[in-house]
């Protein structure tokens, strides 16, 4: 049995203020049943229990730091709730999936994240978000099949090693499909290798970045360039 449901609850972009223990103001990334996630440029301090408050929302619960990482963002673990603070934020939730997702996805370029590691999705999600991008997350290819299927992105950010469809395969499908043909591919990957390059090229990648070295700001920067780019 998985010890930590909230995980695969599903998270909402949430852009609001969120004030920490009545005096840190912070920006929130997106926000579920299990917690929320923040950017803040210092350290929270892992594990510290904190009193938050989100004003849009009117809601406010203890958490625990479970991530930290400063200048990238804070993962914050709802606490102790009581069934009526369950409820509203439940309720909130509901309300959001059906409006604020819908809103944000016109006013602001959106990007398909696909990756298997959930680290790397959260700090490359985090950054890009705070550049102005509105970020959908994927962790395999089946996954981003189905959101491709649901809603076509600006720009797709892909690792090469990703299950049920390696990234140079789900290029070729995307390639492929008439609807799909124009999105640019922007792939990450730990082998730099002649033969991966050429591959990846020849399936049509717009940009083939390498893993170990490229930040997640400077990931920004390179999808940030090809958006503008293309709406020239």
């Amino acid at each position: 049995m998985d010890s930590h449901p909230e995980r695969h609850e599903v998270r909402l972009p949430f852009s609001g203020n969120i004030l920490i223990d009545g005096k840190i103001m912070v920006k929130g990334i997106d926000i579920s049943m299990g917690g929320v996630y923040v950017y803040t440029g210092r350290t929270l301090g892992r594990g510290r229990i904190v009193e938050i408050d989100i004003p849009d929302l009117k809601f406010a619960a203890r958490a625990r730091v479970q991530h930290d990482q400063p200048g990238v963002g804070s993962g914050l673990k709802f606490m102790g709730m009581t069934d009526e603070q369950k409820n509203r934020l439940r309720l909130l939730l509901q309300s959001m999936d059906t409006s604020t997702v819908n809103y944000a996805s016109k006013t602001k370029p959106e990007i398909l994240l696909v990756d298997p590691n959930q680290s790397a999705r959260r700090i490359n999600k985090s950054k890009m978000s705070m550049e102005g991008f509105f970020v959908v997350e994927a962790a395999d290819g089946p996954e981003a099949l189905k959101k491709l299927r649901d809603r076509v992105p600006d720009l797709i950010v892909t690792d090469l090693k990703i299950d049920g469809i390696d990234g140079i395969k789900l290029l070729t499908l995307i390639r492929s499909t008439p609807e799909w043909s124009h999105i640019p591919v922007i792939m990450m990957s730990t082998d730099s290798s002649s033969s991966i390059v050429d591959r990846a090229y020849e399936a049509g990648v717009s940009d083939l970045l390498v893993k170990g070295t490229t930040t997640p700001a400077k990931l920004a920067e390179h999808v940030s360039r090809i958006i503008e780019k293309n709406s020239r």
